[in-house]
């Protein structure tokens, strides 16, 4: 039996009525249709946009302005179909930027949690750690399940249903990832107290720690009802939901440039995120701000395990040269230095400082030995 194109495009209308999208082309896109091809073109019809790519956009820019924004992405639809224009996805690159970050982290998290094992001690910034962990998994598992849906593909590919699952998804990765980003800022902070427990540093570091709490309480605060209802942030993409909406874009951008400071790549989830401004395509353009937010999330709990390896390198693989500083920067018998004589005020002073560090398989924590004291040298 052979398939006209007449029936190939009716058959394609049943599939996506089944699925939840009507697929008949609105007066607006029929009209402008009509009036490129009678412009630029000697065919009739929407099979003149399937080898004239540059006329084909023109009819898409068409539909955009002048009809509303179901009625442009059935048109859209309509023509990739019956052009047999490829149906693209690149929800699996997300996919795999998402899940091998995710692992990577993981192996670091493992590594803190031996090194947990080893000390039997703990502090916030473990707990930190602990939390943004368990919201990191959380947000990865937003990926297979807004994918789904249809994450990654052409928002006219996929029914006007799957359309708000996805960005009703991507909305409570966004939840996850300001409430992770907060948190991994106070492990680091929780960390370098620890690590510098002087009374100047903690002058610094203690309102900094406020600072942060208060920043991720707020801002997750306003992600979460930046939209009355709540769901209207998932909904308004076609402009037939009522609702409001605070203007978040500047606080989305404040946001990212604080991030700068934890890693690059925020940087370049800035930018990706600039880009989105005005899209109508979002299930296909959110990819890369969306791997870039992964990326980021999943890069900061990494950094603040590194610390961990060490400890782990010198407990189980101690003659691996990597993790050890015994050897060349201690002092033992053969380079011991004599005393050196210091002169002041007309008194001779003996300085020694030879000290040999006791060897710590079980403490990443940084061994500090004091000068001896000046001997008055008779």
């Amino acid at each position: 039996m052979k398939v006209t194109p007449t029936v190939f495009v009716a058959l394609l209308c049943v599939h996506q009525l089944v699925l939840g999208q009507v697929l008949t082309m609105s007066a607006c896109a029929t009209n402008c249709t009509v009036q490129l091809t009678s412009r630029f073109t000697s065919c009739s019809g929407i099979q003149c946009f399937c080898d004239d790519h540059k006329l084909a956009q023109l009819g898409f820019d068409c539909f955009e302005e002048n009809c509303t924004v179901r009625e442009a992405l059935v048109g859209r639809n309509i023509t990739s179909l019956t052009c047999q224009f490829p149906n693209r996805d690149r929800g699996a690159v997300s996919s795999a930027v998402t899940f091998t970050s995710l692992a990577i982290a993981l192996g670091f998290v493992i590594t803190r949690a031996i090194v947990f094992g080893i000390s039997k001690i703990w502090g916030w910034d473990d707990i930190a750690t602990g939390l943004a962990t368990i919201v990191m998994i959380g947000n990865a598992v937003c990926n297979p399940i807004s994918r789904r849906f249809g994450y990654g593909k052409d928002i006219w590919r996929i029914p006007f249903s799957d359309t708000n699952e996805v960005l009703k998804v991507f909305f409570i990765g966004g939840v996850f990832y300001t409430i992770g980003v907060a948190l991994i800022k106070i492990a680091f902070l929780c960390f370098y107290l620890k690590l510098f427990p002087s009374r100047a540093f903690r002058k610094v570091a203690y309102p900094l720690l406020g600072i942060c709490f208060v920043y991720g309480i707020v801002f997750t605060f306003l992600f979460i009802f930046q939209c009355s209802p709540v769901s209207y942030t998932w909904m308004q993409w076609d402009g037939e939901a009522d609702g409001k909406c605070l203007n978040f874009d500047l606080g989305a951008v404040i946001h990212a440039i604080i991030n700068i400071f934890v890693t690059l790549v925020s940087i370049l989830r800035l930018y990706s995120m600039v880009q989105l401004d005005g899209s109508m395509n979002q299930t296909w353009d959110f990819i890369p701000f969306g791997y870039f937010t992964d990326l980021e999330f999943n890069v900061g709990i990494a950094c603040i395990c590194m610390p961990s390896i060490r400890v782990v390198l010198r407990r189980y693989f101690p003659n691996c040269g990597l993790a050890t500083t015994e050897g060349s920067s201690m002092i033992g018998p053969s380079n011991q230095q004599a005393p050196r004589l210091v002169k002041i005020s007309g008194k001779n002073l003996s300085r020694s400082t030879n000290h040999r560090a006791t060897a710590d398989t079980s403490s990443d924590r940084v061994e500090l030995y004091p000068y001896n004291r000046a001997q008055e040298v008779t």
